[in-house]
């Protein structure tokens, strides 16, 4: 891939470019390449570029910057404008990346485009092909405003016509750059390194699960026992957010499977963020480069650009950069998560000294237009353009049509949210629903259960019986109606839980939990019900077990009875208000007694107990019920601070990282990276919407659909976990993989987030729908 235009620029004079975006001392891919423009730019139109870096409150920023931007303070966007609107620049490039800006998917970036008063050049380092609302409307703005949008590869360019609906005079093409360094003495830098008579295969780059490293890992007993002298070298320090959040446990993994397997001495570390020159003696020392990567929609990579520009073979995963860049013969792709496949076309490089000298110098000519000085001057040449192009004032609409349809004068509304049913009708027989499955099979070795009958009532009551659903949802939720009433143990006045395959109960009574779930589906039932059978059935149940709830002590299960009876009572009327005084007062007192143990130890924690479980934000919901009930205003002072920091505490920059099961037990801890579980998004997205319906920010509007995008895509993994042709939903998200089961829980979890959704996007104003975080 080339740029169409590396000369010098000539025609319009040399434009003042200032840089927005986050540059060093910031450790990131992105910060490098900015730093990296702005050098290559100045040597080409020498007129002292200032740069406006983005970073968080305490963050170091560079020396001389024109001003800094506050990334989470939406006014310090609209100041940093004025700054620049009364300076001497007379363009303003923007990075842009969801992550590095604050709001749902960088929506503060917006408050800065719409008060700057210049000519805006945005290069585009993620386009998504199917941006969640979030996203939708970040891009729409940046689009909106930008005379220019650059981006580094043609399927970037296919996608912002294709799918945003851009002309192409507006998208300029120009590949991401390089230093450029004569080739060195291979063996004189191994010899530097520690690494004399190694053949070594080199990653580098911010470390982190995505990345795809474990595979190699994996592939080091083939590849070692073919080659003894290989080396695979990991050069750089883990992500900064990773180790706020889980330290170096990604690292960690990685050693102790390499000693699993007996390759602890061919895996070598350079744990530390690299400055250029020393990242360019690594890639010249190098035989053979990897990137494992394992998201497919990594549109652009600045460590394959490096390695490419270096010369290096290259053996990677077929994400979008590398498709385009290692066409032609000019690389190795192997399928994702392989370690097989990258295992043969390692060892292949490494046993042919031939064939790799020759790849190498294939590559080496064909990377020669990718250098920064070639690249700096293709923006110098757009930059003048575009500040002979003066702003009109006036925001471009956005298309945003898909592949195959007419072109829209508007965005279109938001997406209806889709809600089949068919996996869970797999699931479900005369009994009830399954608990656990074998990939999409039900496993019948672990019978049934209260908690995923009631579960069914609560996601799916609403919507059996409707003509537009398909009829045989009705009989799965009466055989969960039907379970509900037989799992009733009036002696213990408790609910069974655990029903084996034969009809067999495992047990006299269930757990709190599971009483308290039951009777929140019933409530729900009592009122939402489409069938008016069934509501009648639910609320005759409702009154004769509600009693229970007098005796339930713990948190989670009491609950699950506020939000039965707050459903309930929105058709039914009020059955007393003890059980939303005494969960408000429990809740209180808890997050008193915590507050005082977090400050003690010094401790960021606003939540309700010292340890993160599980339907964390069910907490915050029963809260806002009861507040409303009671007329607490304190009450709902507290649960919405809980749950902003709950929503602060799972943001993953441009994904949802929801709390993990293996942060359990653990006191004042929310770093373990696995297992994340579907309920705990689903639970964030109900506790959401009462937000909203609390409070009528837009915002938790947005952060509702931010959690409800973990499902599809927008989470640590970048991957589905729902089909979206029968609903199923994987089981959540390992270490690097997803869980490919897909239980009554998940498939449940994903139906009643898709119905909330669907019922706040039907419902809520368009006005509160559009509007900035």
């Amino acid at each position: 891939m080339t740029s169409s235009s590396t000369q010098r620029p000539t025609g319009p004079r040399a434009a003042r470019v200032a840089f927005v975006g986050t540059y060093p001392p910031q450790q990131c891919g992105l910060a490098t390449f900015c730093q990296d423009l702005r050098r290559s730019v100045e040597a080409a139109a020498p007129l002292g570029h200032p740069v406006v870096p983005v970073a968080r409150e305490g963050e170091p920023v560079a020396r001389g910057a024109l001003t800094v931007i506050d990334r989470d303070d939406e006014e310090s966007y609209r100041e940093a404008a004025r700054v620049l609107n009364r300076s001497n620049v007379d363009v303003v490039c923007i990075q842009h990346e969801f992550g590095i800006y604050g709001g749902p998917a960088g929506a503060f970036i917006e408050a800065f485009l719409t008060t700057l008063r210049k000519p805006i050049v945005s290069v585009l380092h993620t386009i998504l092909p199917d941006p969640n609302d979030d996203q939708r409307r970040a891009m729409e703005a940046v689009i909106g405003h930008s005379i220019k949008l650059v981006t580094m590869a043609e399927r970037g360019a296919a996608m912002l016509r294709e799918t945003y609906g851009v002309p192409s005079d507006q998208i300029a093409l120009i590949p991401h750059g390089f230093p450029d360094r004569a080739p060195g003495d291979r063996a004189a830098l191994k010899e530097a390194h520690g690494l004399a008579g190694r053949k070594v295969l080199l990653t580098f780059g911010l470390l982190g699960p995505g990345k795809g490293l474990e595979n190699v890992v994996e592939a080091l007993p083939a590849i070692t026992s073919a080659v003894p002298e290989a080396t695979y070298v990991i050069a750089g320090a883990t992500h900064p957010g990773i180790v706020a959040q889980s330290g170096e446990s990604y690292r960690e993994g990685l050693v102790a499977r390499a000693r699993e397997l007996g390759v602890e001495a061919h895996l070598h570390f350079v744990n530390q963020y690299l400055k250029t020159d020393e990242l360019l003696d690594l890639l010249q020392l190098s035989d053979v480069y990897v990137t494992p990567y394992l998201n497919p929609r990594q549109i652009t990579s600045g460590t394959l650009t490096f390695a490419f520009g270096m010369g290096l073979p290259i053996v990677s995963t077929p994400y979008w950069h590398a498709e385009e860049l290692l066409t032609d013969g000019l690389g190795r792709i192997v399928p994702f998560a392989d370690p097989d496949a990258i295992a043969e076309e390692v060892t292949a490089l490494f046993t042919d000294d031939e064939d790799r000298a020759a790849l190498s110098a294939r590559i080496w000519e064909a990377a020669r237009p990718m250098t920064w000085d070639a690249v700096g001057a293709s923006y110098a040449a757009l930059f003048g353009a575009a500040a002979a192009e003066k702003p009109t004032g006036r925001v471009r609409v956005v298309d945003f049509r898909r592949t195959g349809e007419a072109p829209q004068s508007v965005p279109p509304a938001r997406p209806l949210v889709q809600q089949p049913f068919g996996h869970l009708l797999r699931m479900t027989d005369s009994v009830g629903i399954s608990q656990h499955a074998v990939f999409k099979v039900p496993d019948r070795a672990h019978g049934y259960c209260t908690d995923d009958c009631a579960r069914v009532l609560i996601a799916c009551g609403a919507a059996a019986g409707r003509a537009d659903v398909d009829p045989r949802l009705g009989d799965a939720v009466s055989a969960c109606a039907a379970f509900l009433e037989h799992a009733w143990n009036p002696e213990a006045g408790r609910f069974r839980n655990f029903l084996a395959y034969d009809r067999q109960w495992l047990e006299r009574t269930g757990s709190e939990d599971s009483s308290g779930r039951a009777l929140w589906a019933l409530g729900v039932a009592s009122a939402d019900a489409y069938d008016p059978a069934l509501r009648e059935w639910a609320e005759h149940l409702y009154l004769k077990v509600r009693d229970l709830r007098e005796h339930v002590t713990s948190a989670r299960a009491l609950a699950f009875c506020v939000l039965g009876e707050a459903a309930r009572r929105r058709r039914r009327g009020p059955d007393g208000d003890a059980v939303f005084e005494r969960f408000g007062a429990l809740m209180m007192h808890q997050w008193t007694e915590v507050e005082k143990r977090a400050r003690q130890g010094g401790h960021d924690w606003r939540w309700f107990e010292t340890a993160l479980a599980y339907d964390n934000a069910r907490l915050c919901e029963a809260l806002l019920e009861a507040a409303a009930v009671c007329g607490r205003a304190d009450w709902r002072k507290t649960a919405i601070e809980a749950l902003r920091w709950l929503t602060r505490v799972q943001d993953g920059g441009d994904h949802v990282h929801l709390v993990a099961t293996g942060n359990f037990g653990r006191d004042f801890a929310a770093d373990a990276l696995c297992d994340e579980q579907p309920v705990e998004a689903t639970a964030m997205i109900d506790a959401a919407a009462a937000a909203y319906r609390a409070t009528g920010e837009a915002a938790w509007l947005r952060v509702a659909d931010r959690f409800f995008a973990w499902f599809t895509g927008g989470n640590r993994l970048h991957t589905p976990l729902v089909d979206l042709s029968d609903g199923a939903c994987k089981d959540g998200l390992h270490a690097a993989r997803p869980n490919g089961n897909c239980g009554a829980e998940s498939v449940l979890a994903y139906a009643q987030a898709a119905a909330t959704i669907a019922a706040l996007r039907t419902r809520a104003p368009k006005a509160a729908l559009g509007s900035g975080a």
